[in-house]
């Protein structure tokens, strides 16, 4: 053991004059480890190894610190995680990590080598070991992740824990190597006509039905499908390993979602007869799904397929490259992606192709199916030595490659041949996958728990109870107390005006409003008096008080308060104005017009209410000025689909509407939900997702509420001082 005396050496042969005259980082660690030695009750600490220390034999209990991942070759080729390990001698050298670096991931195959070797597995069962004996007690945690060398092809594998404490139960991991949810839309599956009976699995000719051949399944969970008429489905079954049949799904269905856990093969069917639109999707999942969540990953998916199809044209279809080639005569080595001189000058190869975003499949092709290709490889920057895989054409029609993570391409093409190209897109859960969310950070006060919270509704019929109701699914999904949905079918946010262009909505504090048919009364400012009303405790005076304005109030006459909401809503969700602009009696009662300079430049007593900009923003003045901690987000109009008639409906007017929305959030410094160009929900998706065109329902209308919970929990912060 070390004592006084070996540390004074120490620190005589340490600490000395040099020739700097001063003391070197190197020579305070030399100190500071001999002092650690003399602390250490049963080890000496000798200092901190890397893979290349050797620390001969020691005669003495010894200990090491080691960060570097690597094979330890003089310490019995023990083999270590990055992170943060101690190597022990007690007449032979073992080990034990204290804390794993790899983002927190553990490595199983690396805690079980032995003589240096990479420990391999078959599969996660094997790897966590009998009680999960493979992972050290202090190491087991629920949420945590492991990798392991998988035998079968000697590549790490990576699965997430998806439960809250430690569990060995396979189903309670996540594969991080498959997709979570993978979209299809490919109609060149459909090759045969007839349909598949889903009640047991066998195919029947009919030429008014499409089915697909067997298509394999290898580690899929779940299928979700789904077409855009629910008469065009006409069954679904899976099958084992030998094609035979085990369940099924009955048709004619919008969409469906079947177990295939144990399955290998899977057969869909669909109508082939207009004029119905039999554009088909499927969805495949390499974990339980429900339709329930895959609600939002449908909307992220139809957003970032839309992205691909800005970006390359097609998603999926073999396009034509037109860009420029090499001038050197060269071609790309599929096997280390490296460009080869050719003396014939017959092979030229691309530049350096920028792989567009969210794609995750290159295919590639040629205009005459033989060897006209003669090599592919893909990279992580623009640079030969950053190769990370490559394909050699074989001749066939079609071939893939998977991304892998790679940002760029280069293809090889025989000269006066023409090369195709084509991008495939994988699309992750984005119930899942939260990367995009803003973390807004005020006072430190970020809330993530809202069942606390409480919240009030306005709006028209999309949002009220008289249809739709989303102001209450909203509030559900939250989990948050809903104090009140104050909106009303067929409201607008302006008030009504006559012929002459004067004001003719009044004052109404009832709630018995006919939806159906044109009412004056039907207007958001009698909505904020409805809030305000119940705000006030019962039988007194409606009042308010504006910060610029001072103290504001409403006749008796119009009604007292009743004190329904006795506590502030901490959320306020406000979405209207779809109605404007809408025909009535001959008359456009609330026109659209973008007068926001003018009515920003009003003071609160100033503000007419006779338009979309005025209206709103004495509606969020006037809700600021009775709950100054509650939180405001105000929703642009949705698109309804194509043609549905009334000129207020048209995308011109629903942007209008959108962009005077937008400006007045802006000027009352509340959020802005945008309902249009963020969201996906396109004329396409009104559509087909069915119903009028106008009113969202079914799974629309929870896709749409799960968008606004997403920026309502990105976004909200308390308000209070």
């Amino acid at each position: 053991m070390a004592n006084y005396q070996n540390l004074k050496a120490a620190i005589s042969a340490a600490i000395r004059t040099n020739g700097n005259q001063e003391i070197t980082g190197q020579v305070l660690q030399d100190v500071l480890n001999s002092i650690v030695s003399v602390i250490g009750a049963n080890y000496t600490f000798a200092g901190v190894a890397t893979p290349a220390t050797n620390p001969g034999t020691p005669d003495q209990n010894v200990m090491y610190l080691a960060m570097e991942g690597g094979t330890y070759t003089n310490f019995n080729g023990t083999v270590l995680p990055a992170g943060i390990s101690l190597l022990m001698w007690n007449g032979s050298w073992t080990s034990e990590t204290v804390m794993y670096g790899d983002g927190g991931v553990f490595d199983i195959s690396v805690y079980k080598s032995t003589g240096g070797t990479l420990a391999k597995f078959a599969d996660l069962g094997a790897a966590l070991g009998t009680n999960g004996a493979n992972i050290p007690a202090a190491a087991r945690k629920g949420g945590m992740s492991v990798k392991f060398v998988q035998s079968s092809d000697n590549k790490y594998v990576q699965y997430t824990l998806t439960k809250n404490s430690f569990s060995t139960v396979v189903g309670d991991w996540i594969d991080n190597n498959l997709l979570n949810v993978l979209l299809i839309q490919d109609d060149s599956l459909f090759t045969h006509t007839g349909y598949i009976k889903s009640n047991n699995g066998t195919f029947n000719l009919d030429e008014n039905w499409l089915c697909t051949d067997y298509i394999p399944l290898s580690n899929i969970y779940s299928i979700i499908f789904r077409c855009q008429n629910e008469q065009n489905i006409a069954g679904i079954a899976v099958y084992n390993a030998s094609k035979e049949y085990i369940s099924g799904l009955p048709d004619k269905k919008y969409i469906q979602s079947i177990n295939c856990k144990d399955a290998s093969y899977v057969r869909f069917s669909k109508l082939n007869l207009q004029p119905y639109d039999s554009t088909f999707e499927f969805y495949m999942s390499s974990k339980p799904l429900d339709i329930h969540s895959l609600e939002q990953a449908i909307a992220e998916i139809d957003l970032r397929v839309s992205d691909i199809e800005n970006e390359i044209g097609t998603d999926g279809t073999i396009d034509v490259y037109d860009g420029e080639v090499s001038s050197e005569y060269a071609y790309i080595k599929a096997v280390d992606g490296t460009a080869v001189g050719t003396a014939s000058g017959s092979w030229q190869h691309t530049p350096y192709i920028q792989i567009p975003k969210n794609c995750s499949i290159i295919k590639f092709s040629s205009s005459t199916p033989s060897q006209r290709i003669v090599g592919m490889a893909i990279y992580s920057s623009q640079n030969e030595s950053s190769y990370i895989d490559g394909q050699k054409y074989d001749g066939t029609s079609l071939q893939t490659i998977n991304v892998n993570g790679a940002k760029y391409v280069r293809f090889s093409v025989l000269t006066g041949y023409t090369l195709k190209i084509g991008y495939d897109t994988k699309i992750y859960d984005a119930v899942k996958n939260n990367s995009e969310r803003i973390d807004v950070v005020y006072n430190n006060s970020k809330v993530n728990d809202f069942s606390k919270l409480s919240m009030i509704s306005l709006g028209d019929s999309i949002t009220s109870n008289d249809v739709v109701g989303l102001g209450n699914t909203i509030a559900n999904k939250l989990g948050c107390t809903n104090l009140g949905n104050y909106a009303k079918g067929s409201a607008t946010c302006a008030n009504y005006r006559d012929g002459e262009g004067r004001d003719i909505s009044t004052i109404y504090l009832g709630a018995d409003i006919d939806y159906t048919v044109a009412d004056a009364r039907n207007v958001l400012m009698n909505q904020v008096y409805r809030v305000l009303q119940s705000a006030t405790a019962e039988g007194s005076q409606i009042t308010w008080t504006h910060p610029v304005a001072g103290n504001q109030s409403l006749a008796t006459s119009y009604g007292t308060g009743t004190g329904v909401i006795t506590q502030a809503p901490k959320i306020i969700y406000i979405a209207i104005s779809v109605n404007d602009g809408k025909i009535i009696n001959n008359v456009d009662v609330n026109p659209v017009v973008d007068d926001c300079d003018t009515v920003f430049a009003q003071a609160y007593s100033e503000l007419t209410k006779m338009s979309i900009a005025s209206s709103l923003r004495w509606a969020i003045e006037t809700l600021q000025s009775k709950f100054p901690s509650s939180v405001i987000f105000v929703a642009s109009p949705l698109f309804t689909k194509y043609n549905v008639g009334s000129p207020a409906f048209s995308s011109s007017v629903l942007m209008l509407k959108r962009s005077i929305i937008e400006k007045v959030c802006n000027y009352c410094s509340v959020y802005f939900i945008d309902s249009q160009s963020e969201s996906g929900f396109s004329s396409l998706m009104a559509n087909r997702m069915g119903g009028d065109g106008v009113h969202p329902i079914g799974n629309y209308k929870k896709l749409i509420a799960s968008y606004v919970v997403d920026i309502i929990r990105a976004k909200y912060i308390t308000r209070e001082l």
